[in-house]
């Protein structure tokens, strides 16, 4: 029943955007979304005093009222950006204009399709809409995630297959899950893309060198796939905007040089690391707790700094603490 009601409300959704301007409907649905942001759920958004601590470039506005009222209204917008994925098989049209794209000609420099793309991303913002978009588009993007497909609500179901009717990737699979290396190694040979993030998973975790006073735990998975595929590490994340709008940062790509050595682990981390901070400068607010779990602030000389877990495989964050966890 629960399944049933909830792919009635999306139809219904879906088809109210068909008649109303969508402005119009998110400027209806704006109330509902600051009530159900009042209490976030703790297991995926840190609350307001946990962002203290972090360094003034990515703490949300000064003074605890605005920053209160910065975070309860990001949070309202980040919650309707979310659903727009009913609309994703409209992602692909000329007239969708909800979508900013910084740094889309990186993408389409990538040689053509010769190739395989890694985009690195991270527990932050609208995540699972980056993939609806791009395979909208056309583009063969798969995502990395620790749960299957068969965890998808009918609802999901739906919409995913909308969606790859419009971008002609009906037989190319949604995820590949986070044990499977030999499928996501196919997979890049075949010059697609993979999305995976940096946040979380099992294995080896390197602490990134301290940039602006922030650190970055991050599993290095990826750079190893790039150097077994020969792959490009785009540095790529997604805020939300107003009117179920959002915009895809894809930063500069890190230098073949660094993924294919271990010696060069650190520093394409630290690459990465530089190009996500002005977007999380941007939008604090959206950072979940997944990624503030792997965050580190100094508060010290960080060269006196020796985290415990520094060099070590780190235990994964337990399934289903995310959207992406989940698979969807």
């Amino acid at each position: 029943m629960r399944v049933d009601l909830s792919t009635a409300a999306f139809r219904l959704l879906r088809a109210a955007g068909q008649v109303l301007p969508l402005p119009i409907l998110w400027l209806l649905l704006w109330p509902v979304a600051l009530l159900l942001s009042i209490r976030p759920n703790p297991r995926y958004w840190p609350h307001l005093e946990e962002l203290r601590p972090l360094p003034a470039g990515l703490r949300p506005s000064s003074g605890k009222k605005k920053r209160f009222w910065s975070l309860w209204c990001r949070r309202a917008q980040l919650k309707l950006t979310d659903l727009s994925f009913v609309w994703a098989d409209r992602f692909g049209s000329p007239r969708w204009r909800w979508c900013r794209f910084q740094g889309a000609e990186r993408l389409q420099l990538r040689g053509s399709g010769v190739r395989p793309v890694i985009l690195v991303s991270l527990h932050f913002g609208p995540m699972r809409i980056l993939g609806n978009w791009l395979r909208a588009r056309g583009l063969p993007a798969v995502t990395a995630a620790t749960v299957g497909t068969n965890n998808f609500t009918a609802s999901r179901r739906y919409f995913h297959r909308l969606r790859d009717r419009v971008g002609g990737l009906g037989e190319l699979p949604n995820l590949i899950e986070t044990g499977h290396v030999g499928d996501m190694v196919d997979h890049l040979q075949a010059g697609k893309i993979l999305i995976i993030t940096a946040d979380a998973g099992e294995g080896r975790h390197l602490t990134c060198p301290w940039v602006d006073g922030c650190g970055l735990v991050m599993h290095t998975g990826f750079l190893h796939l790039a150097a077994l595929t020969g792959a490009v590490v785009f540095p790529c994340l997604i805020t939300s905007a107003p009117f179920f709008g959002f915009t895809i940062h894809l930063g500069e790509p890190v230098p073949d040089s660094d993924p294919g050595s271990k010696d060069g682990h650190a520093a394409a981390c630290e690459h990465i690391l530089r190009e996500f901070l002005p977007v999380l400068a941007n939008a604090p607010e959206e950072c979940t707790s997944v990624l503030f779990k792997r965050l580190r602030i100094v508060r010290e000389d960080p060269r006196q700094l020796a985290h415990p877990l520094r060099g070590r495989a780190m235990p994964s964050i337990p399934p289903g603490n995310s959207q992406i966890d989940r698979g969807e």
